[in-house]
């Protein structure tokens, strides 16, 4: 009895590291931009903004994939418990050219329960939230 309870205890720790225990990021996720407080023509901008799409694989070898309104960007990700520094590096295919920037990185958070993940607004630029897609 003590063995198995024991072996029980191994199996959900190693299972919970496996999993990153909520602090994963690796999975499927859906995107919508947010507003910056104050933005000049508004209900424009939503109208225009709600019918974005914006799908994102994060992948185990810390790279990721990012389609937003069918341009596909691409790029490598670390991670140091729920903050996650995003380095985009092509854009459909292509390095990013140094005349716009070059690589650029993007401060990611992933939620304590691991269901969503925000780039926050700086108040000149939309605010990013991913939602996690369930899978069954």
């Amino acid at each position: 009895m003590r063995t198995a309870l024991a072996l029980g205890v191994v199996l959900t720790s190693l299972l919970l590291v496996g999993c990153g225990g909520g602090n994963s990021p690796v999975g499927k996720w859906t995107g919508k931009m947010e507003l910056p407080k104050g933005t000049a023509n508004a209900e424009q901008a939503k109208a225009l903004m709600g019918a974005m799409t914006m799908d994102l694989e994060i992948k185990e070898d810390k790279k990721f994939a990012m389609t937003v309104m069918g341009a596909n960007m691409e790029g490598s990700y670390t991670q140091d418990g729920k903050n996650l520094t995003m380095t985009f590096e092509k854009a459909n295919g292509q390095a990013i050219p140094a005349a716009q920037g070059g690589s650029q990185t993007q401060k990611v958070r992933l939620s304590d329960d691991g269901k969503t993940m925000t780039i926050a607004s700086d108040g000149k630029t939309p605010g990013m939230t991913f939602t996690r897609n369930e899978t069954k």
